[in-house]
């Protein structure tokens, strides 16, 4: 059922920015003038407790307006399903998971731990449905099983180099930048804190050659 509530009582999922970028400024800018001309005709998606679950930049929208309200959807989801829910329905709305590497790989890694991938597959709270497996995983963020597991490798590395990735300062997603994800993390942190005057493609190359000699020497 629709029902209108107060902007002001809206709080957004504390997750959102997490997995999700913003949208680019004229995409905003199309859905803020269509918001002005017919007002918000899709309802926003919210728990009982009105935390938004879907139409996050609507809400950011009717805040730059001024609506006093908006309408809204309220579902009976808490923790990781309201968490599936924030995901599932922005990768539906948006066409896609994530082009932001890091931000996919920790949708999939959500996922990969939400359907118990990781402990060989659940049966979905009990139901008997098949088990979910990497290929699930792969269509949800529109990839390829093989390329999902590289993805997910992301989520191994510090900080410096997730920003890096983010930012694409790193180059586009390839085996190259996940295998830094093997890179042993305190070389890594050497490497950054020794190397302030640090430009990404020089630390592409070394921090690969840091990796190879990594893992060939048998260290972890």
């Amino acid at each position: 059922m629709n029902n209108l509530v107060p902007t002001e009582r809206l709080c957004p999922h504390p997750r959102n920015d997490f997995y999700f970028s913003e949208l680019p400024p004229e995409r905003y800018a199309d859905i803020k003038r269509s918001i002005e001309t017919d007002g918000i005709r899709d309802p926003l998606k919210v728990t009982l407790d009105l935390m938004i679950l879907a139409g996050h930049q609507r809400y950011h929208i009717a805040q730059d307006l001024g609506l006093a309200n908006v309408p809204v959807v309220m579902v009976d989801v808490t923790g990781d399903d309201a968490e599936y829910q924030l995901i599932a329905d922005n990768t539906e709305r948006r066409g896609e998971a994530e082009t932001d590497p890091i931000r996919k790989a920790r949708i999939a890694a959500f996922l990969r731990d939400y359907w118990g991938i990781k402990r060989g597959g659940d049966r979905a709270k009990g139901q008997n449905v098949p088990l979910k497996t990497i290929d699930d995983i792969a269509g949800e963020i529109g990839e390829s099983g093989r390329a999902t597991k590289r993805i997910l490798k992301l989520n191994d590395l510090i900080p410096p180099l997730q920003a890096l990735v983010s930012s694409g300062e790193l180059g586009p997603l390839a085996e190259g930048s996940v295998s830094l994800s093997l890179v042993n993390p305190d070389c890594t942190r050497c490497y950054l804190r020794c190397n302030r005057r640090w430009h990404a493609e020089s630390a592409r190359d070394e921090l690969t050659n840091v990796s190879n000699g990594w893992r060939s020497s048998g260290d972890g």
